[in-house]
């Protein structure tokens, strides 16, 4: 089926294609099953009624058994929702795009602060993200600690890296004093998070660090890895959403068996392999593709849907990140109500660039001044102004555009706002050149991003990582 719009928004799946996708997914985990290489964990599915090939480590789920999970679970009742547009800047292994230079430099502790200090001032742009510690003099293998450590103190949402099993423990006492300094239970403050690295696979290592803090009364979400058409998925969407499908059942199944969890939330994130460099590609179409018919998959089903949107493989910041980010987060906001950009990410995950996020807070600012529709009333509808300034008028000095201009109007910090003579006479400014001012006149604010850590607690929290080491 072609993309069409409908009352429920843009559909890209017709009824029939549905069922043929959803049940090849059924078929995968009922004949070509799910390697999880961890005995516990298989013990926990065959008594749930799965069939369990010990030797291969392999697990088949089937379609009735499938079709029984489906009974129990609640099932989200999806409605009109109206559209919203978020931006949370997210820090991983990468480089810096400095500003000052234009030069790619690999993180340090001053750099991650000017980014997260950035976040924090740009009204759009709702906090920050991080998975491990990029700074280049921390040890990698110790990232996950020291992510905690940041997260923690400068208030960034994340800290769910594990890495490690080495690790597991020195984690679970930094997350036992944590919750301590905020009068909360481990349970409340814990995140922890393993990958599906290869597809229709829990790796060893991922399940024994799911499994290690599990016995411990904690849970550690379950992700998809994301796979790419024509790489780790099948080149055709319909085959890589069959697969992708089978991921999100196997691991709802896994969170109803050991969790009592009855919901189920369906992440989606797949990419594209240009089939030129061999590289990894989140800014094609076809990552819109996929988030419309995995929505359709979703809303099917009765699960929640999480799109994967906002991201671009430009590596400077502009016009193709721009358009690459806000295709994806305006169709994940047309079919569950929510567009997120991932704010000043370049370079498919590796580049973070202060510009771009500036760029995206000022886009996310005017999207959703969109979605805030329009106020009708008596006074909106302004008939006594109009009364009064007449046929052949002016309004702009009457006293209703006095009073009503500032929340009617959006205003613009860094796009166009002159004809072209006064933006000529002005120096010719563009939206980067009006950014890199903007993120200059930040860098002169002597103060620092906000800290929510006590220093007791941070010299605990340090002397964990030290005995670590």
């Amino acid at each position: 089926m072609k993309l069409t719009n409908s009352i429920y928004g843009p559909r890209i799946l017709n009824e029939n294609e549905l069922d043929l996708i959803i049940e090849t997914a059924f078929k995968i985990l009922e004949n070509t099953g799910f390697i999880i290489e961890n005995s516990k964990i298989l013990k926990q599915l065959k008594d749930f009624g799965a069939v369990v090939d010990q030797s291969g480590q392999k697990v088949f789920i089937s379609k009735a058994l499938i079709e029984s999970f489906l009974e129990k679970i609640n099932r989200k009742t999806w409605n009109e929702a109206m559209p919203q547009y978020t931006a949370e800047s997210e820090i991983y292994n990468g480089y810096f795009l400095d500003p000052a230079d234009n030069q790619y430099k690999p993180w340090t502790h001053e750099l991650l602060l000017i980014y997260i200090k950035l976040s924090e001032k740009l009204s759009d742009i709702k906090g920050s993200y991080m998975l491990g510690c990029p700074i280049a003099e921390i040890s990698q293998k110790l990232q996950p600690l020291y992510e905690k450590l940041y997260c923690w103190k400068y208030g960034i949402r994340g800290g769910e890296g594990i890495w490690d099993i080495k690790l597991c423990e020195s984690i679970y006492r930094m997350q036992e004093i944590y919750a301590r300094s905020v009068d909360k239970e481990i349970q409340d403050v814990f995140h922890g998070v393993v990958y599906l690295i290869s597809p229709l696979k829990l790796g060893g290592y991922e399940a024994e660090q799911f499994w290690y803090f599990y016995e411990r009364g904690l849970k550690v979400s379950i992700r998809s890895g994301g796979g790419t058409l024509g790489g780790t998925f099948p080149v055709t969407m319909a085959g890589a959403l069959a697969i992708c499908l089978a991921e999100n059942l196997m691991i709802g199944i896994i969170n109803y068996i050991l969790f009592n969890i009855t919901e189920v939330t369906y992440v989606g994130s797949i990419s594209s392999i240009d089939m030129k460099s061999a590289s990894f590609q989140y800014g094609r179409p076809e990552k819109s593709v996929s988030i419309i018919a995995e929505a359709q998959i979703a809303k099917r089903l009765g699960f929640n849907y999480r799109g994967h949107s906002g991201l671009s493989d430009a590596k400077i910041p502009g016009f193709e990140a721009g358009v690459q980010k806000m295709i994806t987060a305006m169709y994940n906001a047309s079919v569950c109500g929510t567009g997120n950009i991932v704010a000043g990410l370049l370079g498919a995950d590796e580049i973070f660039s202060p510009i771009q996020m500036i760029l995206e807070n000022e886009l996310i600012g005017a999207l959703n001044h969109t979605c805030k529709g329009i106020e009708v009333n008596e006074e909106t509808l302004a008939y006594d102004t109009i009364e009064r300034v007449g046929p052949g008028g002016n309004f702009l000095s009457s006293e209703h555009t006095a009073v009503y201009f500032n929340s009617h109007l959006w205003q613009s910090h860094i796009w166009s706002d002159q004809m072209f003579n006064g933006w000529r006479s002005a120096g010719a400014k563009n939206d980067i050149d009006f950014a890199k001012e903007l993120y200059m006149e930040m860098l002169h604010d002597p103060k620092g991003p906000e800290i929510f850590l006590n220093e007791e607690t941070e010299n605990k929290l340090l002397n964990v990582i030290k005995m670590t080491v």
